[in-house]
């Protein structure tokens, strides 16, 4: 019988030793700005690129969080994240005696307020890895304006972009590189408002 409660002996001294080293760590505040690369849904505004004339411009993904470490495991916090793209192209109709010209828009504008938790791995010297995960409201705003009535189908085919339900998840994996005590560097990759983001990063 002992034996067989070795194992959990075992992990309850593995806690106990853990908050004894925990029990003089002083919370600290975190906040980072930071940009992103690589947003799935702003890369679909470019499926139009065959049109004539087209234009495409985007604004991010930014980046905002705040974290509270309240141990050497765990912070809390909340991110906020906003993006916005827009499609521009011109299609012509020479059906009749005189070619008409359409112009034609597809905007998105996203925003992310998320509450989340962080897991760390090791705070040992310059380098904080971390995994992080999210959940909180998520929107995505679409206005469609094709003055070419032909383009019917095509708007109904972007309207499947529309986000009905505000709630989003988000998971990546990053680290943080501080320069000194105060000011850093982090960077993160994974399912986010971008597959990459990196950006500054300050403790206190």
């Amino acid at each position: 019988m002992t034996k067989k409660l070795f194992p959990l002996y075992l992990c309850l001294l593995l806690f106990v030793n853990q908050g004894i080293g925990q029990s003089d760590f002083t919370p600290k505040h975190n906040i980072s700005i930071g940009y992103g690369f690589g947003n799935l849904t702003n890369t679909l505004l470019k499926n139009y690129v065959d049109y004539q004339s087209f234009e495409y411009n985007s604004n991010g993904p930014f980046f905002g969080k705040y974290e509270y470490r309240i141990n050497r495991l765990i912070g809390l916090g909340v991110n906020i994240s906003y993006l916005s793209g827009e499609a521009t192209f011109v299609t012509k109709d020479s059906s009749g005696s005189t070619i008409k010209s359409y112009t034609n828009t597809i905007s998105r504008k996203g925003i992310n307020i998320m509450g989340r938790a962080n897991i760390h791995f090791s705070d040992e010297g310059k380098w904080d890895p971390y995994f992080g995960i999210s959940f909180g409201y998520r929107l995505n705003q679409w206005k469609i304006n094709f003055t070419d009535k032909r383009l019917g189908e095509l708007k109904l085919n972007a309207s499947k972009f529309v986000n009905f339900f505000p709630i989003g998840i988000e998971a990546t994996l990053g680290t943080r590189y501080m320069f000194s005590q105060n000011i850093g560097i982090y960077g993160e990759i994974g399912l986010s408002r971008a597959f990459l983001q990196v950006g500054l990063t300050g403790s206190f």
